[in-house]
């Protein structure tokens, strides 16, 4: 297949309105593989990869995760905008093939980045995060996996850390717990954002870096790897300032988020404060937060 064909937009060669609607924007990605937007709703557009299902370029394995078109039973579907149906697969394998044959990748990915946050969703492909071996305070001499991308474990240097990978700690953890994070020599020489490393908090600010990941990832907390009651003493202990400010705006609901959403699109709201999302002081559990 000529390669400056796929650097075109490209008129599918087949008909799948009947399954998807009307298709307004189409693209060959690699030999037998498509990119679909179908109008959907009439507000929003429905983004889809279409593989046929004899494409060389995409595994076995990546295929199973697209859905047979009812009138295209040669032809698999999977939605781009469905995080856990498989599509950072698809992905991976299109952006592979493409720098296999020295086709170019959409500006600021590589396959190192597709992978990376990829890992999250469909770690029964890419595989868990793994747990570093290096950190700034030693080698690592074991760990727990707290879950998937977020690990406590100790060093040869008799430290206790908690590191939280790349893309959990890119998105979830305020610029304060960042602050708070070391890197490792190599990250810092290449550029964390180049090497999509690790950060790691040494055993007294992790329990900030993870009050604010179960935010976002509940599941640590039912982990069983942590005492919530120990965590939060830390976080009194270790971030007094912290917890007091976080207690304070949680009392005045400005953690709502949807009720903020609402009061900038013009939307009276009542923000909404929940006691039991508080920072306590409990005076007999210590703060030994990890059950390592």
């Amino acid at each position: 297949m000529d390669k400056r064909n796929m650097e075109q937009p490209a008129e599918l060669p087949f008909d799948i309105e009947e399954d998807l609607g009307t298709i307004v924007d189409s693209e060959l990605l690699c030999p037998g593989v498509y990119y679909a937007a179908s109008e959907g709703d009439g507000r929003f557009a429905q983004e889809y990869y279409i593989i046929e299902r004899g494409a060389s370029c995409i595994s076995e394995a990546a295929k199973a995760y697209g859905k047979l078109l009812p009138h295209h039973p040669e032809l698999l579907a999977c939605r781009i905008d469905e995080p856990e149906g498989g599509r950072d697969v698809i992905k991976y394998e299109i952006s592979r093939y493409r720098k296999k044959n020295g086709l170019p990748l959409p500006d600021g990915e590589s396959l190192l980045t597709i992978a990376s946050y990829a890992m999250e969703n469909n770690p029964e492909y890419f595989g868990s995060f793994p747990a570093p071996i290096h950190t700034p305070r030693g080698t690592m001499t074991r760990y727990k996996t707290i879950i998937n991308g977020v690990i406590a474990l100790e060093t040869d240097q008799c430290e206790r850390m908690v590191a939280v990978c790349y893309p959990m700690w890119e998105t979830a953890l305020s610029d304060y717990a960042k602050q708070l994070g070391e890197q490792t020599a190599y990250d810092k020489e290449q550029g964390i954002d180049e090497t999509m490393g690790y950060l790691f908090f040494k055993e007294s600010d992790g329990a900030l870096a993870l009050f604010e990941l179960a935010g976002e990832f509940p599941e640590i907390l039912s982990s069983g790897l942590l005492d919530l009651r120990a965590l939060h003493n830390a976080l009194w202990q270790n971030h007094p300032q912290y917890s007091v400010i976080y207690n304070r705006d949680e009392q005045n609901g400005l953690h709502d988020a949807f009720a903020m959403l609402l009061s900038l699109l013009g939307v009276d709201a009542e923000p909404v404060s929940y006691p039991d999302r508080l920072i306590r002081l409990t005076m007999d559990a210590g703060t030994d937060y990890l059950r390592f």
